[in-house]
């Protein structure tokens, strides 16, 4: 909300892949980093943990690839150890950003 980058995320729609690039301080105390696309009037969907010292590449699944668009937009929350329980984010949101198609 204040404007500073936290993330760069980038998809490349012809191979699937997904990097997220860390701009921020790693969190200071035990949770973890979880990614997640909120498609447009749907809930939150997990894309996994993100490790917050290094940049992280992942294939997305051709189902969660469809999410990934201009009417979704990228979170991160922080969550327990192993992410968020019951697949549903419960902590705090740290980034959020909208998708562009470049």
């Amino acid at each position: 909300d204040n404007g500073n980058a936290g993330f760069v995320a980038a998809v490349d729609r012809d191979t699937g892949m997904l990097t997220v690039t860390p701009l921020m301080a790693a969190p200071v105390d035990e949770r973890v980093q979880e990614l997640w696309v909120i498609p447009n009037g749907q809930k939150p969907i997990s894309l996994g943990l993100l490790d917050a010292n290094k940049a992280q590449a992942r294939k997305l699944p051709a189902d969660l690839l469809a999410s990934v668009s201009t009417e979704a937009i990228f979170a991160v929350t922080l969550e327990p150890p192993g992410g968020a329980p019951g697949g549903n984010p419960t902590g705090p949101i740290i980034a959020k950003g909208a998708i562009a198609v470049l």
